[in-house]
């Protein structure tokens, strides 16, 4: 019963630390509201879940460090892409943010260019 428990725990770890391997040539990616804007960081609810493997409604910290991301106010709403990274914390941070793009409600990028 141990070996079959470990087992399942093993199998689930995989899942969640490979959540975005099957996009190799795209990073993970969620859609949120912004909650809380910072000069290094947006505090954000998640809207929609993307590729990222993280459920509706959790609190993530994104920082913004060393990225060129649009200036988003409380209620606006963006699309965050990251390497897969996420620091189990309350709220989760969400690790290596290649890029963030301002979206409608519905989670369309508004302009990605």
């Amino acid at each position: 019963m141990k070996g079959l428990f470990f087992a399942a725990a093993i199998g689930v770890s995989a899942l969640l630390f490979s959540a975005c391997t099957a996009l190799p040539e795209r990073a993970c990616y969620f859609n949120g509201s912004v909650l809380e804007s910072n000069p290094n960081s947006y505090l954000m609810e998640v809207t929609g879940v993307g590729s990222s493997g993280l459920n509706l409604g959790t609190l993530a910290t994104v920082s913004l460090e060393g990225l060129d991301a649009p200036d988003l106010k409380t209620g606006e709403f963006a699309r965050v892409e990251f390497d897969g990274t996420i620091r189990e914390s309350y709220p989760v941070q969400i690790g290596n943010v290649s890029a963030i793009y301002q979206t409608d409600d519905t989670g369309n990028v508004l302009d990605a260019g």
